[in-house]
């Protein structure tokens, strides 16, 4: 969860693969929740970055959510070009938020959370080992 509004909060997660990646591809559920959809309850200057990386260092954007862009509740993307060779996916997620509720402060859950009108879980990832 940010701590302030106008700060960038990041959830990382690191996934470990048994083996040399070949082909992978991922699908996740991000959003920004905007007042409109939701009363005054949510943040209409939210934004939301999904991205991937081999080595947890060098970032590749995947998707990006905030008012002025089309809102993905599932995106799914090859990211072959990015971790293949490596033994790791690291799948994070940038969250700005323009203000905060009293008592809650800047809410972070949009990220990978299955939306109520799918069934589908928040993060799928398939990965094909090198050479098969």
């Amino acid at each position: 969860m940010p701590e302030k509004e106008n700060t960038w909060a990041i959830v990382t997660y690191k996934i470990p693969i048994p083996f040399e990646i070949g082909r992978a591809r991922l699908a996740a559920s991000f959003t920004v929740f905007l007042a409109s959809e939701n009363g005054e309850k949510f943040d209409d200057g939210a934004i939301t970055i999904l991205e991937v990386s081999g080595d947890g260092e060098e970032w590749h954007q995947i998707g990006r959510d905030d008012k002025d862009s089309p809102h993905h509740s599932w995106i799914s993307k090859d990211i072959s070009n990015h971790v293949a060779g490596c033994q790791h996916v690291f799948v994070r997620s940038r969250l700005l938020c323009s203000k905060s509720w009293p008592g809650v402060g800047p809410i972070f859950a949009q990220f990978l959370r299955t939306g109520t009108q799918s069934p589908s879980p928040a993060l799928v990832l398939k990965v094909d080992q090198c050479g098969e």
